[in-house]
């Protein structure tokens, strides 16, 4: 009985500590932070795609929110629902704020500045990346 509870134990501290991981496994202490081009990768309809992804924005990511911040101001908060892979990458739900937009995110390998596309979930007319300058 008493090797059972030390297992019961220790199942219980891993599980904490896989919780306490950020998604994309990273560990460090700080966002990490990179400038970017947003690129219009595809635009299936004569909607506008919007202007306000036509300067480089400044990008953070601290393995839960991408935060984007352009020379205009303008922020968007792209909350992820899901971890990515321990590389890194993956194609994961998230939100954009402050428009309340379900996105999809698919985020190249890496824990540095990489390539981030992303389009709405139910509505993919325009699907943008921001790719590393």
């Amino acid at each position: 009985m008493r090797g059972s509870a030390s297992i019961g134990v220790l199942v219980s501290v891993l599980a904490l500590a896989a919780a306490a991981l950020p998604a994309g496994g990273c560990l460090a202490d700080e966002p990490v932070r990179w400038r970017a081009e947003p690129t219009l990768v595809l635009e299936r309809s004569s909607t506008n795609c919007g202007a306000q992804y036509r300067e480089p924005v400044g990008i953070e990511f601290d393995g839960k929110v991408v935060k984007t911040t352009a020379w205009s101001r303008r922020t968007y908060d792209l909350i992820l629902f899901e971890p990515l892979a321990a590389d890194g990458s993956g194609q994961v739900y998230g939100l954009s704020l402050p428009h309340n937009v379900s996105v999809v995110l698919k985020f190249d390998p890496g824990h540095g500045p990489r390539n981030i596309t992303y389009w709405a979930r139910y509505n993919a007319r325009c699907v943008w990346t921001f790719v590393p300058i």
